[in-house]
């Protein structure tokens, strides 16, 4: 055999080898990080931490709903005075603080439910003042909107519990309320 021949066969081989060995590699990796993902989201300071962080942002989350429902009623009402400062006094920096305690710490399902509940409170349907105070003088557009708000935020509200409660390990049957109700209700039969 020509040993040209045998250098090129040898050569090939041992691309594919480490085409190979490159492959198992990267298998190896991902693995690795799934592993290490699920170890974060399993580990127990997590457990304990999670329910408290998604308490303070469904806290804020809903804070800042009620002010926006105090801002439209306002609108509704003619007391534009009162919306005004209500506008001034609005702090959605709360929220912003609280979602970004979660992102760092939560599993990325709820992060991206926590994700639309924000976005959906401090973007898509949060109202403006200045148009509540001149074109939205209309109470037609107004309640429109404000049922617009309310719709978007408690679908998200209640997508986040779900995810919450599913990160969290916890059935919708085995809420604390549910548990404390069952016995009692036993009780009466």
């Amino acid at each position: 055999m020509n040993g040209e021949f045998l250098l090129g066969l040898m050569a090939a081989g041992a691309a594919f080898g480490g085409a190979l060995l490159g492959a198992g590699g990267t298998a190896i990796a991902g693995r690795s990080q799934a592993s290490a993902a699920r170890y974060q989201a399993d580990a127990p300071w997590i457990r304990e931490l999670l329910p408290t962080l998604c308490a303070e942002f469904l806290l804020q989350a809903e804070q800042l709903y009620q002010d926006y429902q105090a801002m439209y009623e306002d609108a509704f009402h003619e007391r534009w005075d009162e919306m005004e400062r209500r506008a001034r006094e609005l702090d959605s920096q709360r929220l912003k603080r609280a979602f970004a305690a979660l992102e760092l710490r939560a599993p990325m399902d709820v992060v991206d439910t926590a994700t639309a509940l924000q976005q959906s409170l401090l973007y898509d349907h949060a109202p403006e003042p200045v148009w509540l105070g001149t074109a939205g003088r209309d109470r037609g557009q107004q309640m429109a909107a404000r049922t617009r708000l309310s719709g978007a935020y408690h679908s998200q509200h209640n997508l986040f519990l779900k995810v919450a409660r599913t990160a969290l390990k916890v059935g919708a049957y085995e809420a604390p309320a549910r548990r404390a109700w069952l016995p009692l209700r036993r009780r009466q039969l």
